[in-house]
């Protein structure tokens, strides 16, 4: 019954934002206004409507099938943060690569174009995204695998002086703090779909017009990425979690931990602080970027 109700209620969910984000000319011709440095014609317009409702058009399944097979996955004890992210997130993500190895698929009903020049990641990703989605995956991995191995050991180390009344708290909020390993692997599932997100874009056909089709890679590719940081940045306080204001408690006692756990505490104590920050900066840079004043198609009487 409660997987029924699990189903039903992201079915809705999945439904409303599509009913809420449904691509219409109006829609189209703001993407393309962010993306291209001149006002969009109406053909121009149609395309980008297209390029949309591929995309969103997956939104409801995707929401139904990923929770569904994600909360089997969750431990009883695990945070709601990790069920956030597999429920809310991840469609947006999964629907974004469908979408785009979908349009890898060469049309007979359009032109194909070539590109004289080889594009590569940077044509489509700026430098400082790439960095920062690299090192959130790195330290999120790093710090999940640290607190999936020394969890029990630490908290066996702690009940032997559970006398103190520190590390009787500790284990008090190490009990109840999320498991890390389905964190994770989240992050690692994240490194893989999002760089094949941006080389789909990069490698499907060029099709319509030239200007559009660039935006549009452009446009998959930075919004992947910029999913991808806000997506690691909350898997990073998931796995932060357990390392930081647990063993904070401890103070003078921190020296009985192994050296990873005490080194893991240092990033922890700073990574869980920073990463809310940073993914919301990066998320918004690279959906919304910065882009010359718009040039109007009329001549100038």
């Amino acid at each position: 019954m409660n997987i029924a109700v699990q189903a039903v209620t992201t079915m809705l969910v999945g439904l409303l934002l599509l009913a809420v984000l449904w691509p219409s000319p109006r829609s189209g011709r703001n993407l393309l206004r962010r993306w291209l440095t001149e006002e969009p014609s109406a053909e121009q317009v149609g395309v980008a409507v297209r390029y949309l409702k591929r995309r969103r058009l997956w939104y409801p399944v995707l929401f139904v099938a990923l929770s569904l097979v994600a909360s089997p996955l969750l431990p009883a004890d695990s945070d709601r943060g990790g069920s956030a992210v597999a429920g809310y997130l991840w469609p947006l993500l999964c629907g974004m690569l469908l979408a785009e190895l979908a349009d890898l698929r060469p049309r007979r009903d359009v032109l194909r174009a070539a590109s004289l020049r080889k594009r590569t990641l940077t044509d489509l990703v700026p430098g400082w995204a790439l960095v920062v989605f690299g090192l959130f995956t790195i330290v999120t991995v790093f710090l999940g695998v640290l607190g999936v191995v020394y969890r029990e050991p630490v908290q066996a180390l702690l009940r032997e002086h559970s006398s103190q009344v520190d590390a009787y708290v500790a284990v008090l909020m190490l009990e109840q703090s999320p498991r890390p390993a389905f964190a994770t692997g989240f992050a690692i599932a994240c490194a893989v779909i999002v760089p094949a997100i941006a080389w789909t874009a990069m490698a499907r056909p060029t099709r319509d017009d030239p200007d559009v089709d660039t935006a549009l890679r452009r446009r998959s590719a930075r919004v992947a990425f910029g999913l991808g940081i806000a997506v690691q940045a909350v898997l990073l306080q998931i796995v932060c979690a357990p390392l930081d204001n647990p063993l904070t408690v401890l103070k003078g006692m921190l020296s009985l931990l192994p050296g990873p756990v005490q080194y893991a505490h240092s990033l922890s104590f700073i990574f869980n602080r920073v990463a809310p920050v940073v993914g919301l900066l990066g998320w918004i840079c690279s959906v919304f970027p910065h882009r010359p004043r718009a040039r109007t198609r009329s001549a100038v009487g």
